[in-house]
């Protein structure tokens, strides 16, 4: 009687190369796929500050080129450039069906309605994902380091050079983590954005999109940006 021949066992020294290729792969492959995704959320970013401009050249055509400067409700100020009047929120996210494209899909923040409605219905203002270079009455945020400076018209001189909004890069103390640890009372959700956007690898920021007042959008490498307020935090652009 003939007997099969029994199968070949893999022995220990084999399962171990197999297991080293493997690693060796995933070590290869995770920083590849980590930068795609990077790249993704760059571009959704991108096409997020690019709605905005088409939601603020809407609302200028119709107002003699003039950009929203809503004044705030309740005597408030909104002391970050993050901060909008909730009337001009609403201007560039109209009816709230559009406001995810206020948050950066790098950052930590999300549409939530903490953010939202920070001080509930009849709040003052929304906190966002994007620094906004909307002049505002009142004088608030402070002021920016010249020649950088916030607009108020469409009808600018060097449009093209003129940034509209930046993606939320900015640093505390030195360091881009770690920012705010204030949560919602509504929602335990995060009020104030706790990490620049596009954190790198490390602690650093890799740059951020800018939106010009001409509607192009433009990548920024942290390497090229500098500290355009230095109030309470620095803010880069």
């Amino acid at each position: 009687m003939t007997h099969g021949r029994r199968a070949r066992a893999f022995s220990l020294v084999e399962v171990l190369v197999v297991i080293g290729i493997i690693a060796i792969l995933l070590a290869i492959l995770l920083p590849v796929l980590s930068k795609v995704r990077e790249m993704g959320r760059r571009t959704v970013c991108a096409r997020n500050l690019q709605q905005s401009y088409s939601a603020l050249q809407v609302y200028a055509n119709a107002n003699h080129s003039k950009l929203p400067q809503h004044p705030l409700a309740m005597g408030g100020d909104a002391s970050f450039p993050y901060h909008l009047p909730r009337s001009t929120a609403e201007v560039l996210a109209p009816r709230g069906t559009r406001r995810d494209f206020l948050y950066c899909p790098s950052g930590d923040l999300t549409p939530t309605n903490a953010l939202w409605d920070e001080l509930g219905p009849d709040s003052r203002f929304c906190t966002t994902a994007y620094a906004w270079l909307i002049r505002r009455p009142p004088t608030a945020p402070p002021p920016l380091s010249p020649p950088k400076r916030y607009v108020a018209s469409m009808k600018e001189p060097n449009a093209a050079a003129l940034e509209l909004a930046a993606d939320l890069v900015y640093s505390f103390k030195g360091r881009f983590i770690g920012l705010d640890v204030n949560l919602s009372d509504a929602e335990n959700d995060r009020a104030n954005p706790n990490q620049t956007s596009h954190l790198r690898s490390g602690d650093k920021p890799a740059g951020g999109n800018i939106l010009f007042l001409d509607g192009h959008v433009s990548w920024r490498p942290f390497e090229d940006m500098s500290i355009r307020n230095g109030t309470y935090n620095d803010w880069w652009f």
